[in-house]
């Protein structure tokens, strides 16, 4: 068996029968630092008003920094062996945890497109098939005590998650739960179905990702647009809300190395 069949059946492996793996080495040592300097710059910005809105349109709209990472192939390879060719990524995003957190703020849920809370959803019992990957880009160690990610190992497999009143009280800790941990440069990849909660940071610094959620070329991100007419005929329908991305100036995607740009082109606007 040669390297990179190796490598695609280890990880593979581990998301059809955990629902997670992490992939380490995605980013070099020495551009994590740079990376993490320029997200939190930008979180800052975007949270405490400095003209970009708490919802800014896509993280890459401002630092395309780390496009070549997030079309690596070790990241890419992995998903099109699930999805096959024609891969998109759905949404661009910071997740950064403040330091000092107290409390534990689990809040079990699945993402996008199986949150039954939100508006473009999936109804519950949906099939048992791998449509959404979430990444986590890691630009600071990831550990228990600055928020590793909460997960249930195996839960993806379930047809629904608490945010669908399945029975699981969203608040109080699993059985089966356990903390993602990993290296700066690493990628948590999880089946976006993945019961999973969110941590608290209990030391001195931010822990700082960015988001990266991966589908097939056929899944219908029209709803996630913040201004568009499919978000806004979704919600009156169902009375919910809906979680948005925003799309990608022109002029930030012809900033973007060629093989990031397949990936963002149903992004770009004037």
């Amino acid at each position: 068996m040669d390297t990179q069949t190796a490598f695609l059946d280890h990880h593979i492996s581990h998301i059809k029968r955990d629902g997670w793996t992490v992939i380490p080495d995605v980013i070099p040592s020495d551009r994590v630092g740079p990376l993490r300097k320029s997200v939190l710059k930008i979180f800052t910005a975007a949270t405490y008003g400095e003209d970009l809105g708490v919802n800014y349109p896509n993280y890459l709209a401002f630092d395309q920094g780390l496009a070549p990472y997030l079309a690596s192939r070790k990241v890419l390879d992995l998903a099109e062996t699930v999805f096959g060719p024609g891969v998109r990524i759905t949404s661009t995003r910071p997740v950064i945890l403040d330091p000092n957190g107290t409390g534990d703020r689990r809040s079990w849920h699945a993402d996008w497109p199986f949150n039954q809370a939100r508006a473009a959803c999936i109804p519950a019992p949906y099939p048992d098939v791998t449509i959404h990957l979430t990444t986590l880009f890691m630009l600071t160690d990831f550990t228990k005590e600055n928020g590793g990610t909460w997960i249930v190992p195996g839960s993806h497999r379930s047809s629904n998650n608490p945010t669908g009143n399945n029975g699981v009280d969203s608040k109080k800790p699993y059985p089966t739960e356990m903390q993602v941990t990993g290296k700066a440069g690493s990628v948590l990849m999880f089946d976006s179905r993945l019961w999973h909660g969110h941590p608290t940071n209990y030391t001195d610094k931010h822990r700082v990702a960015v988001r990266a959620n991966y589908a097939p070329w056929w899944l219908n991100v029209n709803p996630t647009e913040k201004d568009a007419t499919e978000k806004d005929l979704i919600e009156q329908a169902t009375g919910k809300a809906q979680t948005t991305q925003g799309t990608l100036p022109k002029s930030a995607y012809e900033k973007l190395p060629e093989e990031a740009k397949p990936l963002y082109r149903h992004w770009v606007r004037d």
